[in-house]
């Protein structure tokens, strides 16, 4: 794998951890209109958001993000 295929490969995971942020926002919001917070599901939602978002900071920390959101 060259490094460009390589710095590919780690910008797809980057923008996929972001859809899935914001599926699981969105699931969150959805449950929260329901009046579901104190929900197992909605706990397992916020751990699972942390866990994504904590992922998204190691990969920035890295200076690893997508084209479109890198700083010229």
């Amino acid at each position: 794998m060259t490094d460009k295929e390589r710095l590919k490969a780690y910008d797809g995971v980057y923008e996929s951890l972001l859809k899935e942020r914001e599926q699981v926002q969105a699931e969150m919001q959805r449950l929260k209109g329901l009046g579901k917070i104190r929900s197992a599901t909605y706990q397992q939602m916020i751990a699972h958001k942390l866990t994504v978002q904590t992922l998204l900071d190691r990969f920035k920390a890295k200076g690893i993000e997508p084209p479109e959101t890198q700083k010229e």
